[in-house]
This record gives C-alpha cells, sequence and structure tokens, in this order.
C-alpha cells in the first residue's frame, strides 16, 4: 500500500493549486490512519517499508506464507507526488521520442 495521507490522486486537478487551503479542506481529505493497527485488528501481518531491500525480502517473505495477505506500507510525500510523476513522464516521453518518429500528415 502506497500511503500518502490521503487524496493524492487529486493533487493532479488544477484546483490543488490555484486554493490551496480549501483544496486541502475539502478535496484532499488528508488522514493520519495508522495501518498497522488495522492489519492487527484483522490478524493480517503487517510491515511498514522503509527501503528497496526491505521491499524486496517483504515481498518474497509474503509470497512464501501461508497465508497469503499481508500488508506492506510505503510511506509517501503527497505534497512531491504530482513532480515526480511529471518527472517521470518527461524521461519516458524523451525516451519515446529519441527513436518514434513524429506522425507525418498525408495530404
Amino acid at each position: 500500500m502506497i500511503n500518502n495521507q490521503g487524496g493524492g490522486i487529486f493533487s493532479f486537478l488544477p484546483v490543488a493549486g490555484e486554493k490551496k487551503e480549501l483544496f486541502e479542506t475539502f478535496i484532499a481529505t488528508s488522514h493520519n490512519h495508522c495501518f498497522s493497527l488495522i492489519a492487527k485488528a484483522f490478524s493480517i501481518p503487517y510491515i511498514k517499508i522503509e527501503s528497496l531491500t526491505q521491499w524486496e525480502k517483504a515481498c518474497e517473505q509474503s509470497l512464501n506464507q501461508e497465508p497469503s495477505s499481508m500488508i506492506l506500507e510505503c510511506s509517501t510525500q503527497r505534497e512531491s507526488n504530482v513532480f515526480h510523476h511529471q518527472k517521470l513522464y518527461d524521461q519516458v516521453k524523451t525516451h519515446l521520442c529519441s527513436f518514434i518518429k513524429p506522425f507525418e500528415v498525408v495530404h
């Protein structure tokens, strides 16, 4: 689970940058839920991921256990989510444009 404290997907909307206070109150609906306690309430194994190595080990562990359900929580910063998505988009676009010819209009 990627935990951005709620509402991260809505940060892509124009209102996120225009009306910050209204956005936070009525659209982002941030939270501070403790997912380790939720996992415990349902007797589901839980691991908070802090590194790539820990992620790899937890994924392997989750595939080799019975029952197979497990919550792996990775916390992110909602404020930087849009920036990182745009950066990744730009890198993919640059890569694709390096070997795909632009669409040519035939008259």
